[in-house]
């Protein structure tokens, strides 16, 4: 035990994998901690996400690592978080090494202010819409998103804002004949989860992530869950069976065509919810942007171009303004329309 104990500890100023100087430990999970590195060779800070000792030893655990590993370096989109490198420790643990973010987790927002409003959540869904999209076109489920997975990225008050998905130790390759749960085995966090996959059923698609999305949205707006049980065998019989509160009778003043976006994506029949993300979040933006825009006093747009293309105006309720461009969202920026459309 002891040994253990002296190979688990990293102490600030080390050097692991004889590149990456340890300044500080930023976090610690169920799986890992993280810490706060420099690059020898570079002087850039990065995160390294190093597997615990005892976990080290679970293949399950190790399985986990790796994959979220291969799936970052291969999901090069800027709202996923980005893998610089990940290998072998001598003593035989994994590490990952991915971008140093500077911000709070959606998780965190939400436990500080409780409630926010729909215009609030636009540039957050179309963010997270942005890296669910690019994950799925990859094949990738992401098969854990919660909360705590949304990373808000924001160094400064006055930045723009940039949403960066998180964890995708257990997302799932569409083809990938390799499973890491046992047959009838799920994985996720229950409170997220989608009835198919709490029933672990073999085929599960990208509506999972829709439907986790529609919970959170459901959650950030309401300031409490959904599904509500003590027994957790309760939360899985009321996950099934679509048995949640109406959005408006925990926060009236949500606006009906808000709730029942929320309620599409939460459709306990899979067939029932958007078919994507980008699906998702083009109704949300069509909005609740189209609100905030009106209630600034002018007709802005929202403008993004984080992706690589710069987005036209978003829709507002009449014809004249251009239609929201699919495929171009993640951070928004507010864009005035052309004179003669004001």
């Amino acid at each position: 035990m002891g040994a253990r104990a002296t190979a688990e500890a990293v102490e600030n100023g080390e050097i692991l994998a004889g590149r990456f100087r340890v300044e500080a430990e930023l976090g610690e999970g169920g799986m890992a901690r993280v810490y706060r590195v420099v690059d020898l060779a570079t002087q850039r800070p990065y995160a390294l996400k190093l597997l615990k000792a005892d976990v080290a030893e679970s293949e399950e655990a190790v399985r986990r690592l790796r994959r979220e590993a291969e799936v970052l370096s291969a999901l090069d989109n800027p709202a996923i978080v980005s893998v610089e490198t990940y290998g072998k420790l001598p003593d035989g643990r994994l590490f990952l090494v991915m971008e140093l973010l500077e911000g709070e987790t959606l998780g965190e927002r939400m436990r500080r202010e409780r409630r926010l409003d729909a215009s609030d959540l636009a540039p957050i869904v179309a963010g997270v819409a942005a890296g669910l999209e690019a994950a799925h076109r990859a094949g990738v489920i992401h098969r854990d998103l919660k909360p705590d997975n949304i990373f808000l990225a924001q160094p400064s008050a006055d930045a723009p804002l940039q949403v960066k998905l998180l964890d995708f130790g257990i997302s799932k390759v569409y083809s990938n004949e390799t499973r890491l749960t046992r047959t009838g085995q799920g994985l996720g966090t229950p409170r997220y989860m989608a009835p198919e996959q709490l029933s672990a059923e073999p085929d599960l698609d990208a509506r999972v992530d829709v439907y986790a999305l529609g919970v959170i949205l459901y959650e950030a707006l309401a300031g409490s869950p959904p599904f509500v049980a003590v027994a957790p065998s309760d939360l899985i019989v009321a996950i099934l069976h679509g048995k949640a509160s109406p959005l408006r009778s925990l926060r009236p003043d949500v606006a009906p065509s808000i709730e029942s976006i929320v309620s599409r994506a939460m459709a306990r029949a899979r067939d029932a919810r958007f078919a994507t993300a980008k699906e998702l979040a083009e109704a949300w933006l069509g909005v609740a942007g189209a609100r905030s825009a009106r209630a600034a006093g002018t007709r802005l747009g929202m403008r993004t171009d984080v992706l690589g293309s710069a987005g036209a105006p978003l829709a507002a309720e009449d014809e004249a303004d251009a239609a929201f461009r699919p495929g171009t969202f993640s951070e928004l920026e507010e864009a005035r329309l052309p004179q003669d459309d004001v």
